[in-house]
């Protein structure tokens, strides 16, 4: 298992909506690079601390009071400064977005972008990091509350240009390309090399090293945060938690748990009834 990446967990609501909108707030450690990938948009507010952001062979860093928008179905290597860093995030798909009059802002929306906020948004966001898991009392307030800083964040992403694309050598990156999409296919059984080298018309020896070099992380890394991508639909459709397991081709139910609290930050059990 990888290192904690978070310190004492963080905090999760659900806001709940159709489709659903959620929010995650704590501290991270500075532990080594870690690697993030998710089916959905993340607006990520730093409240103190910095995190550097490697995407697409480019990189960049955020420092308190600084909003990155990590766009979806695209691998993030996240590191923390030394002393850490707080954050509140907001993760949430495209009909999310339209649901809330925001579906213009997609399009600034699918590249990383970091942008500087004026000092009574982070206050707002400390704010809201604080009180993310406040009593149930206060519950409709909190929600409320959060969904008007979401629309302001997202209003004010969607004034910022997209940058192009890193360049890179088309026909290696073409090669990954085409075993990331096989991958995608099968994810929820075990895949081998094999098949992904086939996968990608090279050899299996060409195959590993290239793909380390170009994602960043191994095939079995990938296909592992694949699987907790897909175990996290299953738990908002409220299947049981060892049938999510089993249908994600985890060994069992602990290593399922393990496993999904060290790539999202809650226990399946939390994440499902939170």
């Amino acid at each position: 298992m990888f290192n904690p990446p978070y310190a004492e967990g963080i905090n999760f609501l659900r806001l709940g909506f159709s489709p659903a909108i959620e929010v995650f707030a704590g501290e991270e450690t500075a532990t080594a690079r870690r690697i993030v990938l998710q089916e959905e948009f993340e607006l990520r507010l730093i409240l103190r601390g910095r995190v550097q952001v490697e995407f697409n062979q480019s990189a960049l860093a955020a420092c308190a009071g600084s909003l990155l928008c990590l766009p979806p179905r695209q691998l993030h290597a996240l590191s923390a400064s030394a002393s850490g860093c707080a954050f509140i995030a907001f993760q949430f798909n495209e009909d999310a977005l339209a649901r809330r009059g925001l579906d213009g802002a997609c399009t600034s929306a699918r590249d990383v972008a970091c942008i500087d906020l004026p000092p009574e948004v982070v206050a707002s966001g400390r704010a809201a990091q604080m009180q993310i898991a406040g009593p149930a009392a206060a519950l409709r307030t909190r929600i409320e509350s959060l969904v008007h800083m979401l629309d302001d964040l997202m209003t004010r992403i969607s004034a910022v240009p997209a940058r192009p694309a890193a360049s890179g050598a088309s026909t290696r990156v073409a090669a990954i390309q085409r075993a990331l999409a096989y991958l995608r296919e099968h994810c929820m059984r075990e895949v081998t090399l094999q098949e992904l080298a086939a996968a990608a018309g090279l050899s299996k020896f060409h195959f590993v090293r290239l793909f380390s070099t170009v994602v960043g992380i191994t095939p079995h890394r990938y296909q592992l945060l694949l699987r907790i991508a897909g175990a996290r639909a299953l738990l908002r459709q409220g299947e049981e938690i060892a049938d999510v397991a089993q249908h994600t081709g985890f060994f069992d139910q602990s290593h399922f748990t393990a496993c999904f609290r060290d790539v999202v930050g809650v226990t399946p059990g939390r994440y499902q009834l939170q």
